[in-house]
């Protein structure tokens, strides 16, 4: 019996040194013939040889007749786990399962409690290790994924930044060449002073506007506005300036003139599924008969302040240029007089102040005393982005002495 007792202790020897619950064997008589250290602990014995004790000495009084009875069924051949309690030196009571062998091989005995736990516990590490395991390879290939992606994203970014530094620099080539066009026009001529003004939304814009001297005594004035703003507008803006530089001497009544311009605006533009279109206003003042003649292609109308403090709309309806290659337009005619002042502008004008929010800046409000006040006003506003400026905005102010 012994000498099987020792074949079990090899085969427990590794589970008694490492385990950290208590584990017992004992014969069938109830000797305890091995036992772990973590038995010694839990019973309150630490650093003890509990080897030749019996069982009974450690098991609760109101139990001992229960491990009699498990002993001698033992005994008898008959197999299977007990459930009892072991009462400690300390006083602690702690569940147990006792399971017999076979005959006379002896009884295993193991806090139950304890041990229930730590192969649950066991398992449940187990578990979490795996899914650990599985989280990091699953971050590992999703960091090696992210780098490439972080490599692509800052290689996109770095050549949007070349792309972007290249568009800078050609906005503010066009930028100076669009400036260049519009500041160099006449300001002064006999008795005429023009006051201009351009702040375009973006770099560049689609606003123009030209003064050219016909005749000795008549001087012609366009102010244009493309549809949108940016480098296509600003593109289409120096189109029209040409035409009217190239038309200007040939066609010396403003509604033949703009019929002109929106033929070949039309032809240029107009194909390929490409619409765009613009407005315009030219007027011809004839400074000998101080009469002004003008037409209008879909445009804002000027205004006309005289000293006497009446003001003149020079309303005319007209289609835009670009709509229709037949369009005809109309001439209109009215007198000025020396002192009066006429004011033209572009639609943007009408975004700004309804941005501004500012009823006081309404066109129709001025008179001819304020008017070049409200010119420099404005200006300002417009230099000092007071608020936001959704279009390209173009002023001029034309002052008769």
């Amino acid at each position: 019996m012994e000498k099987n007792i020792k074949n079990y202790s090899e085969y427990l020897q590794v589970l008694f040194e490492t385990s950290h619950e208590g584990m017992v064997l004992m014969d069938s008589k109830g000797k305890i013939v091995a036992h772990n250290l973590s038995f010694c602990r839990l019973m309150g014995m630490e650093g003890g040889d509990l080897c030749g004790s019996l069982l009974h000495s450690f098991v609760e009084e109101s139990s001992v007749a229960k491990l009699n009875t498990f002993l001698k069924a033992l005994t008898q051949g008959y197999q299977r786990d007990w459930e009892m309690n072991i009462r400690c030196a300390t006083g602690t009571v702690y569940p147990v399962l006792m399971t017999g062998f076979s005959k006379d091989e002896g009884i295993f005995v193991t806090l139950k409690k304890e041990l229930e736990e730590m192969l649950q516990l066991q398992e449940n590490l187990m578990v979490i290790n795996n899914e650990l395991t599985n989280t990091r390879r699953e971050l590992e290939k999703k960091n090696v994924q992210l780098e490439a992606a972080n490599s692509k994203i800052r290689e996109y970014c770095n050549e949007l930044t070349e792309k972007n530094n290249l568009i800078q620099i050609e906005l503010n080539v066009a930028k100076k060449v669009q400036k260049s066009m519009l500041s160099r026009i006449i300001t002064d001529y006999k008795n005429l002073t023009i006051n201009k003004k351009y702040s375009p939304a973006s770099n560049v814009g689609g606003d123009m506007y030209d003064v050219a001297i016909i005749q000795e005594d008549k001087i012609g004035i366009l102010i244009c506005d493309v549809c949108g703003h940016g480098m296509g507008a600003a593109l289409v803006m120096g189109v029209l300036k040409n035409m009217f530089r190239n038309y200007y001497k040939s066609f010396l009544e403003p509604n033949q003139l703009l019929k002109k311009m929106n033929q070949e605006f039309v032809e240029i533009f107009s194909h390929d599924g490409f619409h765009i279109y613009a407005t315009a206003f030219y007027i011809i003042l004839d400074l000998k008969e101080k009469t002004i003649t003008y037409s209008s292609a879909g445009h804002p109308f000027p205004f006309i302040y005289s000293e006497n403090g009446k003001s003149l709309e020079l309303k005319l309806p007209g289609v835009p240029l670009g709509i229709m290659g037949d369009t005809v337009y109309e001439n209109k005619k009215s007198t000025f007089d020396d002192g009066d002042r006429i004011f033209l502008f572009t639609d943007g004008l009408e975004n700004f102040l309804e941005e501004l929010k500012d009823h006081d800046y309404c066109i129709k409000n001025y008179t001819w005393g304020n008017i070049s006040y409200y010119f420099r006003n404005l200006c300002t506003k417009l230099d000092e982005k007071t608020c936001k400026q959704k279009d390209d905005v173009s002023l001029m102010v034309v002052e008769i002495q």
